[in-house]
């Protein structure tokens, strides 16, 4: 039996990046995985949207498109998504979805366009906006204001930031380096730290790594994997019940 979802996935400098989370199984989080080599599948993205599911994230790489979703379960206060794809950067969809009680729960730019994917909620917790060329900067100014950092992207030249406002004792740390940083992330581990947001700049040439600290009760045993060939990855996913 899995023990492990697939918590994000995003192939970034010829390499597949895959996270899983042990808490996401051990919640009944019922997950699909899709894949297309030729077009971007809006087709199959309503398809499980008529079957009641939400999409978790989309990935493209090696010419190939990548599809994760699950159901959300009985009682879960989420509405329906919407999704775009656009060349130019979404600030005004995106402040509008706010306006009307949405939440930014994917954005990425991917195949040369910017996807979002908005969702609404009912225990909306307002989010914010920050586009940037200093990202550790403005990550430590939010920070300094309250935020929790939920999202880092990178794309079309810039860095992207969704934060939200934190809880008591939130405690989130920084990292940036131009290899990947394995052992940084394996350092945290050890400290009951998981990785919430993880992005590669290809015109700064820098990895960048968004950690929050966990009391040991609430840490989701997240596990890293790492591969050039999508064929390994899959098989690892395979062994993780998809």
């Amino acid at each position: 039996v899995s023990t492990q979802s697939t918590g994000d996935l995003s192939y970034q400098k010829s390499w597949w990046v895959l996270l899983t989370e042990r808490r996401l199984r051990e919640e009944g989080v019922d997950q699909v995985l899709y894949t297309n080599p030729v077009t971007f599948p809006i087709e199959k993205i309503k398809s499980f949207w008529s079957e009641g599911y939400r999409i978790r994230l989309i990935a493209y790489g090696q010419q190939m498109w990548i599809v994760v979703a699950d159901r959300p379960k009985p009682g879960d206060k989420i509405g329906p998504q919407y999704l775009m794809r656009t060349v130019k950067f979404p600030t005004d969809q995106i402040k509008k979805a706010w306006g009307v009680g949405y939440k930014v729960s994917f954005l990425d730019y991917l195949d040369g366009m910017w996807v979002l994917i908005t969702e609404q909620v009912y225990d909306f917790r307002q989010q914010s906006l920050s586009i940037t060329k200093t990202v550790q900067t403005d990550i430590e100014k939010l920070w300094n204001q309250r935020k929790r950092i939920q999202k880092i992207v990178c794309g079309d030249g810039i860095w992207v930031i969704i934060s939200e406002r934190a809880e008591p004792n939130s405690t989130q740390v920084f990292f940036a380096s131009a290899k990947f940083p394995q052992e940084k992330i394996s350092q945290w581990y050890d400290n009951s730290t998981e990785i919430e947001a993880i992005c590669y700049a290809p015109d700064e040439r820098v990895w960048a790594v968004v950690g929050a600290k966990k009391d040991h009760s609430n840490f989701n045993a997240q596990e890293l994997f790492t591969d050039m060939d999508f064929g390994n990855l899959y098989y690892q996913l395979q062994q993780l019940g998809f």
